[in-house]
């Protein structure tokens, strides 16, 4: 009877093959057709362009990452490069004093632009 046990546990598992399969899919894993398995029936069907992000986002960046792109990467990373050359004994406030540096310099700098600006109007 423990032969028959054992016998039982240490046997593989039959995969049973699928009627849609490929002859691909058949050779595969076990776990790679329960995978394929699951996925099929979680997945509804939806065309493909349904689950694809709107063309706008794919060939400029989501509005988002743009706005981060322009206001604020160059300043964060610039400021952890630094952070990781001077290895200050409170990073995340060296990082913010330095982020605020950062920004009030950007401001000092569009003001003197602005500035420029309205000083050559005044002088057309």
């Amino acid at each position: 009877m423990e032969e028959s046990k054992r016998q039982e546990e240490t046997a593989t598992p039959e995969v049973k093959e699928e009627p849609n399969s490929t002859p691909l899919e058949s050779h595969g894993s076990e776990n790679a057709l329960k995978r394929q398995k699951v996925s099929q029936e979680t997945t509804p069907n939806v065309s493909p362009a349904a689950d694809q992000p709107p063309v706008h986002e794919v060939v400029g960046g989501s509005s988002i990452r743009q706005y981060l792109n322009k206001n604020v990467s160059y300043d964060l990373l610039e400021g952890l490069r630094q952070l990781a050359r001077v290895k200050p004994e409170d990073p995340l406030r060296w990082l913010g004093e330095y982020l605020i540096k950062a920004s009030d310099e950007q401001r000092n700098k569009e003001a003197q632009t602005e500035g420029q600006e309205a000083d050559r109007s005044n002088e057309a």
